[in-house]
């Protein structure tokens, strides 16, 4: 089964959103939160759920550097796997209060989180970034990466992904990657910070099973081979 996006649904909404349609189950869950502190004291997540009971796991996230006006930029990307089908609403608290901020969500099919890898970056250029964390992609994978940059120019894909946002950045890709160590993204102008995080979810190994020696027949009551 090739890795695929079953739906996806972008929020401005930094503390969760509702997902458009029923999850199912046995797919996985991404959701990329973007975040800005007001006050330039980076937060944690302190809490992280959602109605279908699935485990959330915290898989890769970034402390990025305070734009012009002192707030912090950060990044983080969660997994929730196990959970029942249906309605899905994700719930995101925090240790403080935030300036801005935003959340992607992606429902995924013919994944694993087996073998994960993950990638960040942050800096303050504003016309190209891409993760200072190389990873190795492996089979055909599944690639999501976003986070917050502060400044007015509109962020643009890397070569081969999806944007999914705009501000509040996300992105996401299947094929068509050409540079295969990196989440590639940039802007027009104007950013002055950024922080920014991927994740590589590789597709579902499958099982074949092999028959081995003679079948046996029956005929007029003796076995035959």
């Amino acid at each position: 089964m090739p890795v695929s996006i079953v739906q996806k649904k972008t929020s401005g909404a930094f503390n969760g959103f509702t997902f458009t349609s029923n999850v199912t189950a046995g797919n996985i869950l991404v959701v990329v939160v973007e975040f800005l502190a007001g006050d330039g004291t980076a937060r944690t997540i302190t809490g992280f759920s959602d109605t279908q009971g699935n485990t959330w796991t915290s898989r890769v996230n970034i402390n990025g550097p305070n734009d012009s006006g002192g707030r912090a930029t950060q990044s983080w990307i969660y997994t929730g796997e196990g959970g029942t089908a249906g309605a899905d609403t994700i719930s995101i608290t925090f240790s403080g209060s935030q300036a801005d901020g935003g959340t992607t969500g992606y429902e995924i099919s013919g994944a694993t989180v087996t073998d994960l890898a993950t990638a960040t970056g942050s800096g303050t250029t504003e016309t190209s970034f891409t993760t200072s964390t190389s990873i190795s992609f492996t089979g055909s994978p599944m690639l999501i990466a976003g986070g917050y940059f502060s400044g007015a120019g509109a962020m643009s894909a890397g070569t081969g992904f999806t944007s999914d946002g705009d501000t509040r950045f996300a992105e996401s890709a299947t094929t068509g990657i050409t540079s295969p160590t990196s989440f590639p993204c940039s802007t027009a102008s104007g950013g002055t910070a950024w922080a920014y995080s991927g994740i590589m979810l590789p597709a579902t190994a499958v099982t074949v099973f092999f028959e081995s020696g003679a079948k046996s027949q029956y005929r007029r009551g003796k076995r035959t081979r």
